[in-house]
């Protein structure tokens, strides 16, 4: 369901950003229950970085190779990262690869198998092959087919309209936005739980291969409410625009 309303829109899970990240997190939210409504200041599933992706995941579940498993993943990330990295966050990723691969099959994206079995590569940087890659190998493989299961869902959708302002409760729960359509209209959102997945901030850089979109506009939000930023000096893309 797609909305355009001058009306105050009110949900249980008020989600702004519609890449793979805001539709992952509306759809499950949605499977517990939630009347979730996802806000996008493109259309949902089109206007971010993983439309840009390769479609192509790590998840260290033996598929390829016995010997391999999560915590061969989280060694092989760490060393990657020269152990400087969340150890927990690598940890809950390497952890959970393998569920959120089974997720994006059951809500319909199309994984390269071989022989009934999905089809592993081998990168650098992994010690086993442990890469599967959605067909077409494109983002479009991931994004629309999520798109189309959190609508057949009920997920609600608000999509070119850009958040310009949270609001906070007194216990300082996001509980409230503020939007402008590309119209000129302002819309007015309110949830009992606000998740920011707006991306990235590669569009600051002169050179960057990221999605037109990808302006910040989430940690600008989160900045201004006085929320922490964490790490925002590690960016991933390529410099040369050219990859």
């Amino acid at each position: 369901m797609e909305l355009s309303s001058s009306k105050p829109l009110a949900c249980d899970v008020l989600v702004i950003g519609g890449g793979g990240a805001g539709l992952t997190v509306a759809i499950e939210a949605r499977e517990m229950g939630a009347d979730v409504l996802v806000v996008s200041k493109s259309r949902a599933g089109y206007g971010n970085n993983t439309i840009l992706s390769k479609a192509t995941f790590a998840a260290a579940s033996g598929w390829s190779d016995s010997r391999d498993n999560p915590e061969v993943h989280l060694k092989d990330t760490l060393f990657g990262g020269r152990f400087i990295n969340d150890q927990k966050l690598v940890a809950a990723v390497a952890r959970g690869s393998g569920a959120q691969i089974a997720f994006l099959e059951k809500c319909g994206v199309r994984f390269i198998k071989e022989e009934g079995r999905l089809r592993a590569i081998h990168l650098p940087g992994h010690s086993y092959p442990r890469h599967v890659r959605a067909e077409h190998q494109t983002g479009r493989s991931i994004t629309l087919p999520l798109r189309e299961h959190a609508r057949k869902q009920g997920v609600r959708f608000a999509d070119r309209v850009l958040i310009t302002k949270l609001f906070a409760s007194r216990e300082g729960r996001i509980s409230a936005a503020v939007g402008m359509t590309r119209e000129g209209s302002f819309l007015a959102f309110c949830g009992h739980c606000c998740v920011l997945a707006t991306g990235g901030f590669g569009q600051v850089y002169l050179q960057t291969n990221n999605a037109p979109g990808i302006t910040g506009n989430g940690q600008a939000l989160a900045f201004e409410l006085g929320l922490p930023l964490k790490d925002m000096e590690f960016v991933q893309f390529y410099p040369t625009a050219a990859g």
